[in-house]
């Protein structure tokens, strides 16, 4: 009797180290925060569509200017694995490699995408890091780029810019 008892201790306690080091998932419905962001002029992201699985993290770019509403789909490989996409059009043709980190509430977005417009090729790395707040209400999403252009001489960094986005 008391070796089941302990097993059954056992069992509880392994499974709470082990949903306590699980991530978070990020899947639901985010809008833009008009509380805690000042107000933006032009095109602006007014949220996002977010799906997770073990395997993948689909996002949908919701933007809206010029009175319309846009929507781009990003999958990402997780689990460390690299997720590998191509543009290519009359306008430029560029290779965008990008790699996820997961751990607790945060999420990394880091891409590298070679460009190539036809006159110039580069390298932009887009960096994007996601922080669930507030029990899980409040997505805290920082961006910034880099951009390096052999044939110019400097590069260029963008300021780090952070937006709230509420779960509806």
């Amino acid at each position: 009797m008391m070796t089941i008892f302990l097993m059954a201790v056992g069992i509880l306690f392994l499974s709470v180290v082990v949903s306590s080091t699980q991530t978070q998932s990020f899947t639901g419905k985010w809008r833009f925060d008009t509380e805690r962001n000042k107000p933006i002029l032009g095109s602006v992201l007014v949220g996002f569509n977010i799906s997770q699985n073990e395997k993948q993290l689909k996002i949908e770019r919701i933007s809206t200017g010029n009175g319309s509403e846009e929507i781009f789909t990003d999958t990402y490989n997780l689990g460390g694995k690299e997720t590998i996409s191509y543009i290519e059009n009359e306008l430029e043709k560029s290779t965008m490699t990008s790699k996820l980190e997961m751990q607790d509430n945060k999420l990394s977005i880091n891409t590298i995408r070679l460009l190539d417009d036809g006159k110039r090729i580069g390298t932009i790395e887009y960096i994007s890091n996601w922080e669930l707040m507030d029990n899980s209400k409040t997505l805290k999403v920082s961006n910034s780029m880099n951009m390096t252009m052999p044939d110019e001489p400097q590069t260029s960094d963008t300021p780090v810019i952070v937006v709230y986005y509420s779960k509806i």
